[in-house]
């Protein structure tokens, strides 16, 4: 550690400007009762996409015990729809659903209750329900056990660490930011004594009071309205600042191998495959259900599935009982689909319905046991489930709605892809545009018997008769009880099939463009590309050295890039003001590219910082699910290490070459748009159809 140290020290901290004062951030006056009417700018504003958002004040930083009480008060009551708070507020009838914002972050901060898909008239009564909420909590006073199973999730996820980030860089970021408010670097990094302190302030209706005190002050108000957008705002200045360029003394040499990883091993358990990779710490248990032998249209109603679960009741608890149950006993539990492109032969596509629990070893016998009811036992016809269905596709819709004017980019490759790839095939048909068309089907039908119905034949026939896999990552002493738990448990079967690839038929490629609400656009040309590790070099070098200048800095998009994933390459740009324009900067990519000379210094920090991207550190969960995602793939660490050295064995040749050969493989590529109206159908003679979302 001191070298490492050192080596920081040396190499980038001592070479930092240095500071001479701690900065001096203000509170801001309080603004109890203040109400703003703001519009936000859309294509196609309809009367019931108002959105308002209500504010309140959460004390003082520097009281972190009042501040993690605030985080797990919110959880407790607004967690999901069942919870009293969200529950009674979505009864109002006010709009199609209800976000939470809480930043305990800033110097002073803030919780948010934003009201989505709502009008004019019930945004202005929100207020008033959220008041009359609340004070019908604070008369029957909040369920204790709500209170614990949202103070152990608390926990965990604080012992967990989950996100992105490596630890260290949070921690550091924690640091930094106790330091700022207060001067005190190790405010926020010791937690455990205020976990002590909550659990025994449970029992002293010390979060009931916390609740009169948060929502006794009038909130600020903002409402937003959907309006259109004017055409004053064209022609805005574009940033162009220089590049910082850092030294560093890191080389393609000096990148090793990789991380290896430990051997695992697999034997036949109650009907099922049983993985287990040794681990300390956090257990992981994740259930794989084999989907190849699955139609394509039935994979539709599976993904509605797995959003529709935390909804349901089950023979013996209600769904606010069990999402109780399983953050008390569990870290996290979520229902999934996994879909992976195989490294065997062929590239075979890997589906599996997932069932993915973290937990502590002590809790194994209840996640078992939670588990197996969770996605065994929910009712999935009645009254009850039907009225779940209705309100949790209605939120999906809306939620997919707005993902479309914000994260455009992300649909428009899997829209792309799926002409190329089985992978992203599955992926648009469940996530895509194609999910939304069946969402609006579904509801515009309204025959929540018969999705019922699906679901539940679905899930009879899949449970019981397809392959498992279950993969579990901690303890030996965690693999004999879990051993001696999986043969009584619901998740047993004598016999099961086998597994084997998902096909479905490709379509033929089409240039599309989908108007969306928002004034910006998202561009992309996608085409097949056979899989090939050394060429993340060069979608690194399109990206910062041609794209990221051509595209952000002078055509003032927010971003841009190259990626090259298993079957297909695609260029892209998000949030970007210009459509025609950006397709014609793609095309001359290569012959820039191509045309350029690159010393060894600049292979060598295009290499480096193409691998950074592989070898970011991952959370344990996540480590968990690459493992199983290898496992599944075919995948070696004797491959891993072979991708990595074709990586790092890139040159200035190689690179020139790859660029050269670019246009003959773009050749074959197809345009997918996310953009406005007007930018859509001055472009329209790029795209073979049109569609409105």
């Amino acid at each position: 550690m001191a070298e490492k140290l050192e080596l920081l020290d040396r190499d980038y901290l001592s070479k930092m400007p240095k500071g001479t004062s701690r900065p001096r951030l203000t509170v801001q006056d309080e603004q109890a009762g203040a109400c703003v009417e703001l519009p936000y700018y859309t294509e196609n504003p309809e009367p019931d996409e108002v959105q308002c958002a209500l504010a309140w004040y959460t004390g003082a930083f520097a009281d972190r015990e009042r501040q993690l009480g605030v985080e797990v008060l919110l959880d407790a009551l607004l967690g999901t729809n069942n919870s009293p708070l969200k529950a009674a507020l979505l009864a109002e009838k006010l709009g199609a659903d209800i976000d939470i914002g809480f930043d305990d972050s800033t110097l002073q901060p803030v919780l948010e209750l934003v009201l989505r898909g709502a009008t004019k008239e019930t945004a202005g009564r929100f207020s008033a329900a959220v008041r009359k909420a609340v004070d019908g909590i604070l008369t029957e006073g909040i369920p204790q056990e709500l209170l614990l199973a949202s103070l152990n999730a608390a926990e965990f996820a604080s012992l967990e660490r989950p996100g992105s980030l490596p630890d260290g860089v949070l921690d550091a970021i924690n640091a930094s930011t106790g330091w700022l408010h207060t001067g005190d670097p190790a405010l926020l990094l010791h937690t455990d004594r205020l976990f002590a302190s909550l659990r025994e302030k449970m029992a002293d209706g010390w979060f009931d009071e916390l609740l009169r005190e948060l929502f006794a002050p009038v909130p600020v108000q903002v409402v937003q309205v959907p309006t259109l957008p004017g055409k004053d705002e064209e022609n805005v200045p574009v940033r162009t600042d220089g590049k910082l360029v850092l030294e560093h003394p890191l080389t393609a040499a000096d990148l090793g191998d990789g991380v290896k990883t430990a051997p695992g091993t697999r034997e036949l358990l109650a009907g099922a495959q049983l993985l287990h990779h040794p681990s300390a710490g956090s257990l992981y248990l994740n259930f794989y259900y084999d989907l190849g032998n699955v139609k394509p249209e039935d994979m539709q109603y599976l993904d509605l599935l797995t959003d529709v679960l935390d909804e349901l009741d089950s023979s013996k608890h209600t769904a606010r009982q069990l999402n109780t149950l399983r953050s008390t006993w569990l870290g996290d539990s979520r229902v999934q689909l996994d879909i992976w492109t195989g490294r065997q032969e062929g590239a075979p596509c890997h589906a599996k319905l997932s069932l993915c629990l973290s937990l502590l070893e002590r809790s194994l016998d209840k996640a078992v046991e939670l588990g197996g009811e969770w996605l065994y036992d929910t009712i999935l016809t009645g009254p009850a489930a039907e009225a779940a269905f209705a309100r949790v596709l209605s939120q999906q819709k809306l939620n997919m709605e707005q993902q479309f004017i914000q994260q455009g980019n992300s649909y428009a490759a899997v829209r792309a892809g799926a002409h190329f790839t089985v992978e992203n095939a599955l992926t648009e048909r469940v996530s895509g545009v194609t999910a939304y068309h069946f969402l609006c089907e579904l509801l515009e039908k309204a025959d929540w018997a018969a999705v019922g119905a699906k679901f539940e034949a679905l899930r009879e026939k899949l449970l019981h008769h397809a392959q498992l896999t279950v993969s579990f990552h901690g303890s030996e002493a965690g693999l004999d009880t879990l051993r001696k738990l999986l043969p009584g448990s619901a998740f047993a079967e004598a016999e099961r099939g086998t597994a084997c690839a998902y096909t479905e038929e490709l379509t033929a490629p089409v240039n599309e463009a989908f108007i969306i609400d928002g004034g910006v656009n998202y561009d992309l040309l996608v085409w097949p590309m056979e899989r090939c590790a050394a060429r993340k070099v060069l979608a690194r070098v399109m990206s910062y050295e041609y794209l990221w200048h051509q595209i952000r800095e002078v055509g003032g998009a927010y971003g841009t890039g190259m990626l090259t994933q298993d079957g297909v390459e695609y260029l892209y740009t998000y949030r970007d003001p210009h459509l025609t324009e950006s397709y014609d900067t793609f095309a001359k990519g290569p012959a820039d590219l191509a045309a350029r000379d690159y010393t060894e210094k600049d292979m060598n920090e295009f290499i480096v910082g193409t691998v950074a991207k592989l070898d970011t550190p991952r959370k344990p969960y996540a480590q968990a699910k690459e493992l199983d995602r290898r496992y599944f793939c075919g995948i070696t660490d004797g491959m891993a290490a072979a991708d990595r050295a074709a990586l790092c064995a890139v040159d200035a040749d190689t690179l020139k070459a790859q660029a050269a050969a670019l246009p003959r493989q773009m050749e074959k590529s197809i345009r997918v748009a996310f953009g406005s109206k007007d930018a859509v159908e001055a472009a329209k003679g790029l795209f073979d159809r049109v569609e409105t979302l």
